[in-house]
């Protein structure tokens, strides 16, 4: 999890990020989702909107972080768990007699052109 400095140094070709944190790299996706997205989730509630973006190279495991392996629950990825606690917060906030709507978008950019992966 980085971001670039609003003034970075740049010393020839490289530019300095400034890191937030560095997960290990034998984390596993519950403890990637506790790190990168259950507080930004709760924060729906709240009335905020939310966008999270994987970058990488071809088949670095942007996917599978995304979604998961197929069968194994436990180890579901970051979606599915993003879904369901956003499900969560519907059911307790409709509860309390509030409204809360849930829309979702996924695009991917391959080959500099953008495809819906909902509808492909």
């Amino acid at each position: 999890i980085c971001h670039q400095d609003t003034n970075p140094m740049k010393t020839d070709m490289i530019e300095m990020f400034r890191f937030h944190s560095i997960l290990p790299i034998d984390a596993d996706s519950n403890q990637q989702y506790e790190h990168i997205l259950q507080n930004k989730i709760d924060q729906t509630q709240n009335g905020k909107n939310l966008l999270f973006m994987l970058y990488g190279q071809y088949k670095s495991g942007k996917t599978y972080t995304l979604f998961g392996p197929n069968d194994i629950t436990d180890q579901r990825g970051l979606l599915p768990r993003a879904i369901q606690h956003m499900l969560n917060i519907a059911e307790k906030l409709t509860d309390d007699k509030r409204e809360y709507g849930v829309s979702m978008r996924i695009l991917r950019i391959f080959n500099d052109k953008l495809h819906d992966a909902m509808n492909d």
